[in-house]
């Protein structure tokens, strides 16, 4: 039985994409939006979903420097996990799909589930830490024109807030893993207050979960994540000319691949219900509205993009529980366990 706290995110979640929906058929021109979506050349959909396949390999490959110091992982056996947990966050709500990958690899592998998903955990707080430094560098080349200067200067607003929201939280991860008194004092604190039974088990389970950051230790881990990581950006942002291309707006700015990229990272951080629709959208046509597109383009684009994006992050997953003959309703309700 699901939670209050699962039942609450899973209509909130709904409710957000319902506003979305909504506010779309009210605003757009449906018209226009066939116009476009009949015009584009989907030939160039062809290397942008290459791409998306690809960013999910190079996920599963940084994953096992991660996973590495718990025990070795095959690249195969990650991106069976990576591919399972992305066909969850397609189809169920509320990111449980970062739950789904950690069970995965840990039923997979035989190793910790509390170890498996610390693995996760840092490695999103390593991805926001990146993207900080992306949305500084795009900041630092881009300018906005005169018309759309508050409307940048509200998007740049945003992203700072992100990403010291993630600098954070990837500073708060490291304190915890270096054993840093105050971090110590403070959990001490809070686990003090809990019956015993509870607080030994909370005890074990934080231990356990501390061991998915021992990638720190092994500095010869980190050189190839970095590498991996800034590869991933740069395809993430390469796949998002491929897009424009397909429209026709091949005199938009390279970085403008980046803007784009920013902004619909930022507009999926908002919970909604499965498969990001609605503020992935919606953050799709804000950025491109930085750049003169009309409304009606940004949502052809922006629909083509989430059906793209759909396809081949749930493709692999079904295909692998296929193969594996793992049931996904087991796998669901196992992260729903862990995330309560």
């Amino acid at each position: 039985m699901k939670s209050a706290k699962q039942r609450i995110g899973f209509w909130l979640g709904i409710s957000v994409t319902l506003f979305f929906v909504g506010w779309a058929l009210l605003k757009y021109d449906f018209d226009s939006v066939g116009t476009a979506l009949m015009k584009a050349n989907y030939w160039w959909v062809i290397p942008a979903a290459i791409s998306e396949f690809i960013l999910m390999y190079m996920r599963s490959v940084r994953w096992c420097y991660f996973l590495a110091p718990i025990k070795p992982v095959s690249i195969r056996n990650s991106f069976m996990a990576t591919s399972i947990g992305f066909l969850a966050n397609m189809v169920l709500p509320a990111r449980i799909g970062e739950f789904v990958r950690a069970f995965a690899i840990a039923k997979k592998e035989k190793i910790s589930r509390s170890a498996s998903l610390g693995t996760v955990v840092i490695e999103r707080a390593i991805d926001g830490f990146s993207f900080a430094i992306v949305i500084l560098i795009v900041f630092l080349t881009v300018d906005a024109t005169i018309e759309r200067a508050t409307y940048w200067e509200t998007l740049k607003t945003t992203a700072y807030m992100v990403s010291a929201f993630y600098i954070l939280v990837f500073t708060a991860l490291f304190l915890f893993h270096k054993r840093v008194k105050i971090v110590e004092w403070t959990i001490d604190l809070t686990l003090g207050v809990l019956p015993e039974n509870i607080s030994t088990i909370a005890r074990r389970l934080l231990e356990s979960f501390r061991s998915g950051f021992g990638f720190l230790e092994s500095g010869h881990h980190i050189p190839a994540i970095a590498l991996w990581t800034v590869a991933f950006w740069a395809i993430a942002g390469w796949r998002n000319i491929a897009f424009f291309y397909a429209f026709g707006l091949n005199d938009l700015p390279y970085v403008a691949m980046f803007v784009i990229l920013l902004a619909q990272v930022i507009g999926t951080m908002i919970p909604a219900a499965p498969g990001f629709v609605g503020p992935y959208h919606a953050a799709t046509i804000a950025g491109l509205a930085l750049y003169n597109i009309d409304s009606e383009l940004g949502l052809s684009i922006a629909i083509v993009m989430h059906v793209t994006m759909f396809i081949t992050n749930s493709l692999p997953g079904v295909v692998f529980l296929w193969l594996e003959k793992i049931s996904f309703t087991e796998i669901k309700h196992q992260a729903e366990e862990e995330q309560t």
